[in-house]
């Protein structure tokens, strides 16, 4: 082995796998132990949290690596590596399979630091904490790494036969290998490894064959010695029929180069789909399918159609359960080009079926659906204010007007004063106030219409005063206006959920007056 320069001790740590609420402080309090610590910096974003740590002894590092490297903190194993400025050899990296799960990160890395110093050592869990059976190690040389790869490969450990092999990075591991083997499936159950092997073996060299079961349905892998013979048992197999099964050949993939490339097909299909697909809504009961595609076949050639279903079930007069499909008056219709399905929009709006008129709608994926329907939600409940306004102010007078607030508040009531002597009590306008105002009566929902929002407002104003105080009862009163009329009036038929809204006003001026001492200082304390 040739004498390789002594490499400057790192002076800094990098810990990975953090939870996302760690603070600098945990970190501070785990490492102190081992000596003084000149500098912790944390870095994270939506999806991880890492660290960087320096000591004030560089020679500490090692220490810690060795003890804390893997080790549960926070309910996640953590990484620890060391910090070299210097660029290092991607063959000094080996990758490790088939560990035994009852190994600890520790153990996995004393086993390999007997080949040379170690830079990096990693072992792999779930988010259940639990060993994946697969790790990696960074030695500061590839003399070192190849040393381990040649005493390690093919050893048993704990009955478990280790594969050690030369790190390859992930695109150079697509290229290289990719177009080389295939993923099939489609076959029977019964078929074995050496089936497989005859099937491809007219299209080049077969270097190996695997079958797997994933619960009765059977899949697998075909490897050729290069890419053109892949190429060519996936285009002459694919899709093929043989006996009683249809062949699906595919060039095999990464899984995360996989997910990547059905994502993409998603989502180029969820716009086409949003475009040509229907969403039909308000439908009788007593139209099926076939009758649905009569009216729609009218418009244009129709791709798929579907009335969505539930189970209803019915007793007979022995006792016996009938399931039966009942429609639940909606239907998607998905039409061949764009065009028909504009026309078939434009049309449908206009008909009554069955007596019924219909709600027709281009079909919108389920996450903008969601998002939708929230949005629509929350602009009916309250608007989020920016500044302190006005809100509603009854015709009824209070017994007690506030003066001009700090910055500009404007009260919610004011009257002349100009002809009040000073040591009087304000005149009562408009109208006296009943008896009964200080218990809004009960308002129907099918008497709705008589009432205006300034009627609904005089109702509501009394019940929020009884709950918030005279600074903020027309502030809130106004936000709980914006709602809609039928909400409103259920609002004042039922005290517990006006309370609950009014809490959840009181939350919305604490968020719009975040800063305001003043103004936060006249919200109340509702618990």
């Amino acid at each position: 082995m040739q004498n390789k320069p002594v490499a400057k001790i790192p002076a800094q740590l990098y810990i990975g796998g953090l939870d996302l609420k760690v603070k600098e402080t945990d970190l501070y309090n785990l490492l102190k132990r081992f000596g003084d610590i000149s500098n912790i910096r944390l870095c994270r974003d939506n999806h991880s949290c890492y660290a960087f740590i320096a000591f004030k002894d560089p020679s500490l590092s090692t220490q810690v690596q060795h003890e804390l490297n893997g080790s549960e903190f926070r309910n996640k194993h953590i990484h620890i590596s060391k910090v070299i400025q210097q660029h290092w050899e991607n063959v000094a990296n080996i990758f490790v399979k088939n560990i035994p799960e009852s190994i600890s990160a520790k153990e996995f890395g004393e086993i390999f630091s007997k080949f040379g110093p170690i830079i990096s050592c990693k072992l792999c869990h779930d988010d259940m904490g639990k060993s994946l059976g697969y790790g990696f190690v960074q030695y500061e040389s590839s003399e070192y790494s190849e040393l381990a790869l040649k005493n390690m490969n093919g050893k048993f450990w704990q009955g478990n036969e280790l594969m050690v092999q030369t790190f390859v990075p992930l695109g150079t591991r697509i290229n290289a290998t990719a177009n080389s083997n295939l993923y099939v499936r489609g076959f029977p159950a019964y078929y074995t490894e050496e089936d497989l092997r005859n099937a491809f073996a007219s299209f080049g060299k077969v270097l190996s064959v695997a079958k797997m079961l994933d619960n009765g349905r059977a899949y697998g892998f075909v490897g050729f010695s290069n890419a053109e013979e892949a190429r060519a048992a996936c285009e002459c197999k694919n899709n093929t029929q043989e006996k009683d099964f249809i062949w699906y050949v595919m060039p095999h993939m990464s899984k995360i180069h996989r997910k990547k490339v059905l994502r993409e097909q998603y989502l180029m299909q969820v716009e086409e789909w949003k475009k040509k697909n229907l969403y039909i809504r308000n439908l009788d009961k007593s139209i099926d399918e076939t009758r649905l595609f009569d009216i729609c076949k009218e418009y244009g050639a129709i791709k798929s159609l579907k009335i969505c279903k539930m189970e209803n079930i019915k007793y007979d007069a022995d006792g016996n359960c009938i399931k039966e499909p009942v429609s639940k008056e909606i239907a998607y219709v998905h039409y061949e080009h764009e065009h028909h399905a504009n026309l078939a929009l434009n049309e449908l709006q206009k008909k009554l079926i069955e007596g019924k008129k219909l709600y027709v709608a281009k079909w919108k994926p389920r996450d903008a659906l969601k998002k939708l329907i929230n949005q629509s939600k929350s602009q009916k409940v309250m608007k989020f204010p920016a500044m302190p306004s006005r809100g509603f102010i009854p015709t009824r007078a209070v017994p007690f007007v506030p003066i001009m607030g700090k910055n500009n508040m404007i009260p919610f009531q004011q009257i002349p004063r100009a002809r009040v002597p000073r040591a009087m009590a304000p005149p009562i306008v408009h109208q006296p106030i009943p008896i009964e105002s200080k218990k809004p009566p009960v308002i129907k929902l099918e008497n709705i219409d008589q009432y205006t929002l300034r009627d609904l407002g005089e109702k509501l104003y009394p019940m929020v005063h009884k709950i918030t105080n005279q600074q903020v009862v027309g502030k809130i009163t106004g936000m709980l206006l914006e709602m809609d009329k039928v909400e409103v009036v259920n609002l004042i038929n039922d005290e517990n959920r006006l309370k609950t809204r009014v809490t959840e006003a009181v939350l919305v001026l604490k968020k719009a007056w975040a800063g305001d001492n003043d103004a936060l200082g006249m919200l109340p304390n509702l618990g």
